[in-house]
């Protein structure tokens, strides 16, 4: 075929993959990748699928970071058996790789990453001959998951790159990339901007998605702007919207789904949004893009000290 000329397909092609989808759900052949968080997991049809773009943002202490941290673990842990076997590839561009095991290691012992540290100032406890076997313990379990870290940021076309040449790799393997996060990547072409970085790594993503069809998903950690702190005095103006997406056009465009973190306790709202939901202690989860469902705000219980996060009763 012409490389200058897209490939295109029949419409019955399309259809036949849409039959096959659906009787494939219902026989259990295809399985969406169940969260601890069950009210997620039912407006998402199910939980994590392959094939799909989802875009997690908040502003710093959101708690985005440890949800992805939980998640990147939990899909291993909750889904056995699984249909097929998966790899994690995290591009861990904001924090080191040996960070987020010690949030996962606080989480499993429930102690917190100043405690591993063994720092006296955080308790006065320090780490004793017994904490250490636990923690050892632990670690060799976490060993043992198919996490890929890729620590040092690189640009756009590198992160498209290594994304194929690892599912080449892993060929009867499905890949989840996650991506942390995308203002890190490197503006590579001279007089680049940062908006214009955005738009290439959404387009590469996405590609990258439709280049390994039914083999790949991407999470893709994003910030929000500043727009949002300015806006605590009014109620009605509380909850998070598309343009406060940092880059909002392109972030929301290339994702099929949009997911907020929010601490509105950390901008000093005691009584967030119209309905005066107490805010000590949660984080909101807003779902603001959602290609074949509801749109909604889940309540969740801020454990972050030990880096978990469960959801309320509300």
């Amino acid at each position: 075929m012409d490389r200058n000329l897209l490939k295109y397909n029949h419409i019955s092609v399309a259809t036949k993959k849409a039959l096959r989808y659906i009787d494939s759900r219902r026989t259990g052949e295809v399985k969406p990748m169940k969260t601890r968080w069950n009210k997620l997991n039912s407006l998402i049809d199910g939980g994590i699928e392959w094939g799909n773009f989802y875009t997690l943002a908040g502003i710093s202490g959101s708690g985005k970071s440890a949800f992805t941290n939980i998640l990147e673990t939990d899909l291993f842990d909750l889904n056995k058996p699984l249909n097929k076997p998966f790899n994690v590839l995290s591009f861990n561009f904001e924090m080191s790789a040996y960070r987020q095991i010690l949030r996962k290691l606080s989480a499993k012992i429930q102690k917190t990453v100043s405690e591993l540290k063994n720092n006296p100032s955080s308790n006065g406890v320090l780490l004793t001959d017994d904490d250490l076997k636990r923690i050892k313990k632990e670690a060799y379990e976490i060993e043992k998951y198919n996490i890929y870290y890729v620590d040092i940021p690189g640009s756009v076309s590198q992160i498209g790159n290594t994304i194929i040449n690892f599912s080449q790799s892993h060929p009867d393997s499905n890949i989840l990339v996650i991506l942390d996060h995308a203002r890190l990547a490197k503006r590579i072409i001279t007089g680049q901007g940062e908006q214009q970085m955005l738009d290439s790594l959404g387009a590469t993503l996405l590609e990258v998605i439709k280049r390994i069809p039914e083999r790949c998903s991407v999470i893709l950690l994003s910030q929000l702007n500043r727009e949002i702190e300015k806006r605590i005095s009014y109620p009605n103006e509380h909850y998070p919207i598309r343009s406060d997406l940092f880059g909002a056009d392109s972030i929301y465009q290339y994702s099929d789904y949009v997911f907020v973190t929010h601490r509105p306790e950390i901008l000093g709202i005691r009584l967030y949004g119209p309905e005066r939901l107490p805010t000590d202690g949660k984080i909101f989860l807003h779902i603001l893009k959602n290609r074949d469902g509801e749109v909604k705000i889940i309540m969740m219980e801020n454990n972050l000290k030990y880096n978990s996060i469960e959801e309320t009763p509300y």
